[in-house]
């Protein structure tokens, strides 16, 4: 088997081994660019690391060495020999070396016949047992050991990974995180164009629109950018789906096209082939570009893109995906309400009123066709509104990062507009609204409008219709969906809340009354939302098409004394617990430094609570830092710090 009196037999090679080694004629070739009498182990090592999707260049690339300057090696270590220039591997060209590797290819199929995709493997085993040792000392350079990759080539290879599961739909744990994450941009982009299947084009354009992706890299190794081939993308799938329409794409086969079936199980082969448990992005890429030759590669050659540099790069680059830190379980509303309090202080009356609705989120009970909830947070700068919005990312979607925060001072002219929600392919803005890339990524979260009127009237009216229907119109041709997230919007207008509220009482009218929010907070919910949205028609910029959208007004009182000096010590707590962590040094303060902190912060109190920050960055820890830093020579490890009768810190060691 495989060798006769004649020579090589071909015939009794697999087609993926001919294909390998150009039906061996690349190991004739090695033998005469060589000047070689006999054909050894080596010439065939030659022949077959030149196959990008062979096992040996993939373990080469995996090791990040390029598999042409290896081939260059081996031949250069090669004895010239001088002779006239071989026709074929007859029987006196095949050196004993090679004979008793063929010898031993041939047990393994005395056992029965192998598994699609085993053939070449096995060839590229025995060849790498049979080299010289200047060729092991070639690979050992880059750190590979021939004999445990000629061991890994001949195992046999596990069971074909599957993609699918028995209903059809993708099976998420055959991918990695970097995989899923353009699975998922492709289902999320597919849905907003109103596309009714997964075709190339999409999985191409998930692949390029991956932020800091593998593709955009590949590209970038070219000198190209990825933009134009987004926007030529954007425009042919734009023309493919159904305008002004949110579809319900998912990855099930009976929504993908048949060439995606096949993309993907090819990604499955090369991941398997690589010896990777999981498909990662580099072998999605590859799948795309080895078996979508119509699509695919007719548009990276219109932008002047080499096929066989970005496989290259995806074959040299294949490391799996980081892990995303693990999400917390979205807490009950007992716990939403307890970390309120223990973040936000001073605001005991925002936490009853948030209750009811925050009850209805954790029960996912939202209106259809509406936001799940629309927030207005009125007070102070420096009162808690964005750290309650933190909160509430956190607590209800797991992560504090499910943040969209949107600072809408951004955006106070109308060409801002294209910033907010994005501009038209070919126009400037493209691809860069902040509201839209944000959905686009974060499809369940809260969307925090930060002083929202300071955005211009165009930007403000987009908000308007969004607030109403919870989807926004991309001018790309995308449909965000913000249907899933809870919606905040601030202002600083009524900087004393409450008692700039004052209406007329029907018992007297001739006495406008001034309420406390401790009285307001003591009506029930229908009577103080009604009197807040009375008051706030007195003010131009709250127009009733938007407080009419607003589920819930929410007021923070201005922060007394007594809840700065609270700040202030949960605070200090925190900057002792840095200096412990960072730098093994013990910090205590006694109540009179927390008094004057917390009365030097009140003094600024137009800041809010970060001028407790700030306070204490400059009269406590930069004190602390200068006499430490005094005593670098002396064994002091603790300080104390308090304040002389003149007001100043004094730092003493404890």
């Amino acid at each position: 088997m495989f060798v006769s009196d004649k020579g090589l037999e071909c015939g009794d090679f697999q087609p993926e081994v001919l294909a390998a080694t150009g039906n061996f004629q690349s190991v004739l070739d090695a033998v005469n660019q060589a000047g070689s009498r006999q054909a050894l182990p080596e010439h065939f090592l030659i022949a077959l690391l030149p196959f990008r999707e062979g096992s040996i260049a993939c373990a080469c690339a995996a090791h990040g060495i390029d598999p042409a300057r290896v081939a260059e090696t081996v031949v250069g270590n090669l004895r010239r020999e001088l002779v006239e220039p071989r026709r074929e591997l007859s029987a006196d060209v095949l050196s004993p070396e090679v004979v008793s590797m063929l010898q031993a290819l041939a047990t393994f199929y005395e056992h029965g016949p192998l598994p699609d995709g085993q053939h070449e493997r096995l060839l590229s085993a025995v060849v790498l047992e049979h080299c010289g040792p200047k060729t092991a000392r070639i690979f050992s350079y880059g750190g590979m050991d021939v004999h445990e990759m000629a061991k890994e080539f001949a195992m046999l290879p596990p069971p074909k990974m599957e993609i699918f599961e028995p209903d059809g739909s993708l099976r998420a744990a055959s991918f990695d995180r970097g995989a899923l994450r353009v699975l998922q941009r492709a289902e999320t982009e597919g849905r907003s164009l109103g596309l009714d299947f997964v075709g190339p084009p999409l999985l191409l354009f998930a692949l390029v629109g991956q932020p800091d992706g593998l593709m955009e890299k590949a590209l970038r190794s070219q000198q190209a950018s990825p933009q134009p081939i987004y926007e030529g993308l954007m425009l042919r799938l734009r023309a493919l789906g159904r305008k002004n329409r949110l579809s319900e794409l998912r990855w099930v086969r009976s929504q993908m096209q048949e060439v995606v079936q096949e993309i993907l199980e090819e990604a499955a082969r090369d991941a398997q082939k690589q010896r990777s448990p999981e498909i990662r992005e580099a072998h999605l890429l590859r799948g795309i570009l080895n078996r979508d030759q119509i699509f695919t590669t007719a548009i990276l050659n219109e932008h002047k893109i080499n096929v066989d540099q970005l496989k290259d790069y995806a074959l040299r680059h294949q490391e799996p995906a980081e892990e995303a830190a693990t999400t917390d379980t979205p807490a009950t509303v007992e716990e939403v309400v307890a970390s309120l309090r223990s973040r936000i202080v001073g605001q005991d009356h925002v936490m009853a009123a948030l209750r009811p609705m925050l009850q209805r989120l954790q029960f996912r009970y939202a209106p259809p066709n509406k936001p799940m909830g629309v927030f207005l947070f009125l007070g102070p700068s420096g009162t808690g509104k964005t750290e309650t919005a933190k909160v509430l990312a956190k607590c209800i979607y797991g992560d504090e990062n499910q943040l969209i925060f949107l600072e809408m001072n951004q955006f106070g002219s109308e060409h801002d507009k294209s910033m907010f929600i994005g501009a038209p392919p070919g126009y400037k803005g493209f691809g860069e609204g902040q509201l839209t890339n944000g959905l686009r990524d974060k499809p369940e979260c809260v969307i925090l409008f930060d002083e929202v009127e300071k955005a211009d009237k165009s930007v403000f009216d987009v908000i308007l219709r969004f607030l109403d229907e919870g989807v926004i119109m991309d001018p790309a041709g995308a449909v965000r969906d913000g249907r899933k997230c809870l919606m905040i919007l601030t202002s600083n207008m009524l900087l004393d809340n409450a008692l700039d509220l004052r209406w007329v009482d029907s018992e007297n009218p001739g006495q406008p009354h001034r309420p406390t929010l401790k009285e307001l907070y003591a009506m029930d919910p229908h009577s103080r939302q009604a009197r807040i949205r009375e008051a706030l028609k007195s003010i131009a910029f709250f127009r009733p098409e938007f407080i009419n959208r607003v589920d819930e007004i929410v007021l923070f009182r201005g922060l007394s004394l007594e809840d700065y000096l609270q700040i202030t010590r949960l605070q200090l707590a925190a900057e002792a617990a840095r200096f412990d962590q960072i730098k093994q040094r013990r910090v205590t303060f006694d109540e009179r430094l927390e008094q004057a902190v917390a009365e030097r912060a009140f003094a600024r109190r137009e800041e809010g609570a970060r001028s407790v920050r700030k306070v204490i960055g400059t009269d406590v820890v930069s004190p602390v830092i200068d006499f430490f830093a005094a005593r670098e020579n002396v064994s002091c490890t603790a300080a104390r710090l308090t304040v002389d009768q003149a007001g100043r810190t004094v730092v003493t060691r404890a």
